[in-house]
Parts: structure tokens; sequence; C-alpha cells
């Protein structure tokens, strides 16, 4: 079992997992002010299911609509984090049954299920569970009020376990850098169609933009024979060049249209698969993850094409466990870990700046702000402006 899941459908599976528990919840997150789903907790309290919640000691949790006293009083252990004390805890993780898995970017808040773009996944796997069981235990001692102090010797090293701790981060990691590289996927995807569309259209007023633009400057370059002149017009002819090739390359690009319904599943199937088959995931396994790698670079590439069918057969694949499947982190060496964590931190703030630094593009911008016929359309009557000026400054100089 393993869904991905986004905003508006994150809190009513968060619901049904509660109502599913048979035998215990262990929740950290660091804001909860949903007193929807504190009444979830409440009712699996209520039904004798082991309750367990870490939350940060702070002003949102504390003057928010949950009542954790009252959870408390029926049953459910309350941990408090204090963030000046103890840095940020921001975990949002929930086990149910010590087997089943939600984690991603959601806090249990009315911000999240109303207004925030959310994501997350739900996995079935005993060993991740109890990784993210550990961490949540090893995390006891630091917080308030805290039953660390009731248990047996044996029970707290069980808990601080660190090696459990470094599996449960890489676990973690593993999902933030597929969700980041989605994104970036999907916005240079999002660039590329666009600029293709771009010059698809507005060909004519381009071409004859660019050649008249480079006609001038030719013309100034010869009359001046500055060199600063002369290297202008070589950067404009490169510029002309470089669109006319790229414009050919593009007449034989073929990207296939999609309804609504059809972008929907295409992008649930491939954040899916690229969480099933990613390379990191296979940090000391050379064969599957150059399997791997020739997986994901498939996805990316039909995914650019919006080739769903190519996305579908890869994704039932994996579903169907032919490939990959979520699997847990075999390394049994701390420094090991440690190594593995600062290369998937490291790749993590790589993306981030590249999906930034794309996101900064003026392209990009017109690209998710703009009806793009309109946007066409507008640019063209500059075009057009722009070509009847240089039309006249070419006169002059001749």
């Amino acid at each position: 079992m393993q869904q991905t899941l986004f905003s508006a459908d994150i809190k009513p599976r968060i619901l049904s997992l509660l109502e599913e528990a048979n035998e215990s919840i262990t929740l950290a997150v660091a804001w909860f002010t949903d007193s929807d789903l504190a009444d979830g907790l409440l009712k699996a309290l209520q039904k004798g299911i082991s309750v367990r919640l870490m939350v940060l000691s702070d002003d949102i949790n504390q003057n928010g609509r949950v009542d954790f006293e009252q959870l408390a009083s029926h049953g459910a252990k309350v941990f408090y984090w204090d963030k000046d004390q103890n840095g940020l805890m921001h975990h949002k993780f929930l086990v149910v049954d010590k087997r089943i898995v939600m984690l991603g970017s959601y806090n249990w808040t009315h911000n999240a299920a109303n207004h925030n773009q959310e994501s997350a996944i739900v996995f079935e796997s005993e060993t991740t569970a109890q990784d993210f069981l550990t961490e949540f235990e090893a995390l006891i001692p630091q917080t308030t009020p805290s039953d660390f102090n009731q248990l047996s010797a044996d029970k707290r090293i069980e808990w601080v376990d660190v090696k459990g701790r470094l599996r449960a981060r890489i676990q973690e990691l593993h999902f933030l850098v597929a969700e980041k590289e989605t994104a970036l996927t999907e916005s240079q995807s999002l660039l590329d169609q666009f600029g293709i569309r771009f010059r698809q259209t507005l060909a004519h007023w381009l071409g004859e933009f660019h050649s008249l633009q480079t006609e001038l400057a030719r013309l100034v370059a010869q009359q001046s024979q500055r060199r600063s002149d002369q290297e202008i017009f070589e950067e404009y002819q490169e510029q002309k060049q470089h669109f006319e090739q790229q414009f050919e390359k593009e007449q034989h690009q073929h990207i296939a249209e999609l309804d609504e319904t059809q972008q929907q599943d295409i992008k649930k199937m491939y954040r899916e698969a690229l969480m099933m088959a990613h390379p990191d995931k296979f940090h000391n396994e050379p064969e599957k993850k150059d399997k791997a790698t020739a997986i994901t670079t498939q996805l990316t590439i039909a995914y650019k094409a919006n080739d769903i069918d190519t996305i579908r057969t890869i994704w039932n694949e994996l579903k169907a466990g032919i490939a990959f499947g979520i699997e847990h982190c075999t390394l049994d060496d701390t420094d090991q870990l440690n190594e593995w964590i600062a290369k998937l931190e490291a790749k993590l703030q790589l993306l981030t700046n590249q999906l930034a630094s794309i996101q900064q593009n003026e392209d990009y911008k017109a690209a998710i702000s703009n009806n793009w016929d309109d946007y066409f359309a507008q640019t063209q009557a500059k075009l057009e402006t722009q070509i009847q000026v240089l039309k006249v400054e070419i006169e002059k100089r001749k």
C-alpha cells in the first residue's frame, strides 16, 4: 500500500487512519490546532487505542482549538517540546498500529487543511514504522511532561537508538528529495512547454525581429567601424542563429495534449513512481541504483512529453513490485548513515536552489500568472511595434 496525497486529500486520509487504528497511534507534529483531528484522536482513545503525541510547547499550540489536557485525561500521552531549549522539533509523521506511516509537509492545523499547499505520503512498512517510533521515543527525554524517568533502564536504552533515528531521518529525506525533484520537473516542464508554445505561436514575428535587429546592428558596425558595435552585431547574429536552430528542432517535437483528468493522473503516477524508484534509496547497492536511475530518467522524459501511457506502464510495474518498492535502509555503520544524510541534505538544498531559480525566471512567472493566448497576443503587438521601429532605423542607415 502506498498513497501520495496533496492538500485537500490529506485531512480526510488522516481521519480515516485514526478511525481504522486497532492498537496504537503515535504522532509527532510541530503544530496541532485542528479540532476535527483532535476529535479523531479522542474517538480512538474511547475505543481503547493507545495514543501518544508530541507537539511544540509554544503559543500557537497553547492558544489553539485543541484541548491537550482533555486528550491526556482520556489516556493520551502528550509530550511538549521546548523549541527555545532544544531547537525546533519539525517532524510531521504519524505511525498507526506500528506498521502504517504517514509523513510529509502537513502540520495538523486549520491553515494546512484550508489554505496551504501540502503533500504527504502514506505507506505500509513495519521496519520503517519502527524507525519512526524509535525516533519519537528518543526525543521523549527532551520533552515535558515526560514518562521517561519512570521507564526501566533497559527500555531507555532500547528507545535511545541512534541508528534508528538516523535511518528515520534518511527515510524522511528520501521523501523530501523526491518531492522537491518532482516540483522541479513540473516547473521545468511547464517552462519548456511555455517556451515551445511561445516560439511556435510567434515564430513569424520573432524571426522578423531577430533578422531586422541583426541587420541594423550590421549597418551600425559597418558605418562606425567600432569594435564594440561589431561585438553587438556578432551577439545579435548568434541570437538569431540560436532562435532558428531551436525553432527548427521544436517543429519536430510533439507534446501530447491532456485533458484535466489526464493531467491529474499523470502527475499523481509520476510522483508515486519517482518515490518508489528513486536512486538515492539504493545508496549502497550500485546495480539497483543504476537501474533506478534508468527508470527515473525514462519517467522524466515521458512526463515532459505528457506521455501518460509510458508513465502508467512504469507506475504499474513498480506498484506490482516488478522493479522496486519502498525499501528500508540497510546500512548499519553510524558514520555511513551520517555520510548518507549529509549527501541527501546537500542534494535537497541544491534542488531547493534550482527550483527557486526557475521560479524567479520571468518566463516562468508569465507561464503561471497569465492566460497564454492573451500573453502571446500582447507580445505580438509589442513585436509588431518594435519591428516597425527597426525598419525605420534601417532605412535611415541605408
